[in-house]
């Protein structure tokens, strides 16, 4: 497990006994640069992506203040190693902290680094607007090469999705999907061998996206293309059908989205989307200091909540993870400087672990388990 800590500003490396969820400190630390927000990690597990929310992409004298991502190399033990070239991702640059959100992606194969940046709710052309792009990048090791120009989501005033905050894309690749928080849409984008993204078309969802997920990879299964919403503004997750793999429901991919049953309620603010990659639980992280919980339901798509619905986890939570053997999810918690450990029992509840909470040193941002 990787956390990244806002207040001093570093990742830091863990490892988890998945026999009773407890976690050790591997000694292995990182400077992450200035407010580390999100992690993404190659699937090879091979290399750490690191976002920075107004960076310094001026001087120590003239700070000019932008968005960036951060590569580091992770070693066969896990330890961090050595960070490679930073990437700006806003062209524009601000004198003043502009406060906006990135969203990562990672091509199944290992590929692509998406990256969207949210831009800022301006009129278009007006003076202090940043525009919302959609960035690509290629990976080889710790270094990103973009591919092409970043899409600039208000291109020639039409708008595409203004304020893209999350991404995702499906096992079988080939398709990404971007949460657009001011417009209240998906789009939906197809890219082919080269990473070159080609715009399709918006879906309508309810109001403020925040996160998406996927639902969990099965084999020989046509249960495994299903697209989860959050939506912040309205308290909801939507469930989505994603055509982008052949299938029963899919005769040939084309990214087509189909709403299913739904929306599902999510009390208070729900953000990131924990799919338990072993069994159908999902979690959806609250604003209001709790997780929700829900069975997924592979023949139709539906979200149906667990009993209790919601269990707390500790202050400010921002961002969580869960472990491939699908018994152990860590939330951590921004306001308490810690981690949640929770168990995942045969029926999917969540439950505070043996040890259920983990001291860091200050302010986790976003954490990462493998």
């Amino acid at each position: 497990m990787w956390v990244a800590t806002a207040g001093d500003q570093t990742i830091s490396s863990l490892t988890i006994d998945l026999s009773n969820g407890s976690v050790s400190s591997v000694r292995s630390t990182q400077p992450s640069g200035p407010n580390p927000s999100l992690m993404a990690l190659t699937p090879d597990g091979s290399a750490l992506f690191v976002s920075n929310i107004d960076d310094n992409c001026g001087t120590a004298q003239t700070p000019a203040f932008c968005d960036s991502v951060r590569p580091f190399a992770i070693n066969t033990d896990g330890t961090i190693g050595s960070q490679g070239s930073v990437v700006h991702i806003t062209s524009l640059t601000s004198n003043v902290p502009l406060g906006m959100k990135l969203g990562f992606a990672i091509d199944p194969s290992g590929k692509f680094l998406f990256v969207s940046d949210q831009g800022n709710s301006g009129p278009i052309g007006a003076a202090g607007t940043v525009e919302g792009t959609i960035s690509v990048f290629s990976i080889s090791g710790t270094t990103l090469t973009p591919v092409g120009s970043p899409i600039v989501t208000t291109q020639f005033g039409d708008t595409i999705g203004t304020g893209p905050v999350a991404l995702a894309v499906p096992a079988a690749g080939g398709f990404l999907y971007v949460a657009n928080e001011f417009t209240s849409t998906v789009s939906a984008y197809s890219y082919d061998n080269s990473g070159n993204l080609t715009f399709t078309t918006n879906y309508p969802v309810a109001a403020s996206p925040t996160a998406l997920a996927f639902s969990r990879t099965v084999a020989n299964t046509n249960r495994d293309n299903f697209l989860l919403v959050s939506n912040t503004g309205s308290n909801q997750v939507t469930s989505f059908l994603a055509c982008v793999a052949a299938s029963l429901n899919c005769g040939t991919a084309n990214g087509v989205l189909s709403q299913l049953g739904g929306p599902f309620s999510a009390p208070i603010g729900p953000a990131d989307i924990i799919v338990n990659p072993a069994f159908d639980w999902v979690y959806v992280i609250e604003k209001s200091n709790q997780i929700s919980q829900f069975r997924f339901v592979p023949a139709t798509g539906a979200l149906s909540p667990l009993s209790p619905g919601v269990i707390s986890s500790g202050a400010g939570p921002v961002s969580g993870g869960v472990t491939s053997d699908g018994n152990w999810v860590f939330i951590a918690n921004g306001t308490a400087s810690n981690l949640s450990a929770l168990a995942v029992s045969a029926a999917g509840k969540l439950s505070p672990a043996g040890t259920s909470s983990v001291l860091l040193a200050s302010q986790p941002s976003a954490v990462v388990v493998r």
